[in-house]
């Protein structure tokens, strides 16, 4: 999928979201002209941490922004996982939801509890 066809995802994502470029920058911690070139192909090299930035605030799975999967949005997707017998309780989908949610430090912050309790657990 080349940058054009994600950035109409982009749009797409986020007109269905009733958000404007602003709204959704602002989300992002990024300037509006950042995602008003997203938006029309204009960024060549796509950095992951932006697109699941823009992923998290539009609600949508990262994947299908790049392309990677029919499946749009997050729920629907955390029931796909589920239905391929990867059953995820309600708890572990809501932390799938909350840790999507944070930063990327958050997300560093987190790794490293659980790393550390899975690494006690394993000399056990």
């Amino acid at each position: 999928m080349d940058n054009k066809e994600i950035g109409l995802r982009i749009m797409s994502a986020r007109e269905a979201a009733n958000l404007t470029k602003k709204d959704l920058a602002s989300k992002v911690h990024v300037a509006n002209s950042t995602i008003m070139r997203y938006e029309k192909g204009q960024i060549n090299k796509i950095k992951m941490p932006i697109i699941e930035a823009i992923a998290n605030a539009l609600d949508v799975n990262p994947l299908w922004l790049l392309g990677k999967s029919n499946v749009q949005s997050i729920n629907s997707f955390l029931n796909t996982i589920s239905q391929n017998n990867l059953c995820l309780s309600e708890n572990e989908k809501d932390l799938i939801k909350k840790y999507r949610a944070l930063s990327s430090a958050g997300k560093a912050t987190v790794d490293a509890v659980v790393n550390i309790q899975y690494d006690i657990l394993q000399k056990k």
